[in-house]
């Protein structure tokens, strides 16, 4: 995947791996690669906040968040949210890794409803 992410890099900037030099080429290759690690460790792992059908709000943490929440909604996610679907995201954090998004997810579920109200505003989602 990784060859073919670079092959298309190249194309797009009309050039080939024979025309390109050799190291041109790799240095392409070197910075597909990292362009692709980079993207996979951006959806590494989230905390969320779902507002319930009932007004109230489910925070949790996925390494797959379009998942997570097809899981919620269709009854096989959290026994919370299974009574309250349909779901809505209406917050979501990238965090660095699984411990650091446990971490965030209490601090998230210690907040007021008001508080969770205001940082879900912040980040410009709304809560209605």
């Amino acid at each position: 995947m990784k060859r073919l992410v670079c092959e298309k890099a190249l194309q797009r900037d009309g050039q080939t791996r024979e025309n390109s030099g050799l190291a041109n080429y790799w240095r392409g290759l070197f910075n597909c690669i990292s362009v692709v690690i980079i993207n996979l460790d951006l959806m590494n792992w989230m905390v969320y906040i779902l507002k319930c059908s009932d007004g109230t709000f489910y925070t949790g943490i996925s390494n797959n968040l379009k998942a997570r929440i097809e899981k919620h909604n269709s009854g096989k996610g959290a026994k919370y949210t299974k009574p309250r679907r349909p779901v809505n995201l209406v917050y979501s954090e990238i965090c660095s890794d699984k411990s650091s998004s446990l971490k965030r997810e209490m601090q998230i579920k210690k907040l007021s409803r008001q508080k969770k109200i205001d940082l879900i505003d912040a980040r410009n989602f709304s809560t209605t």
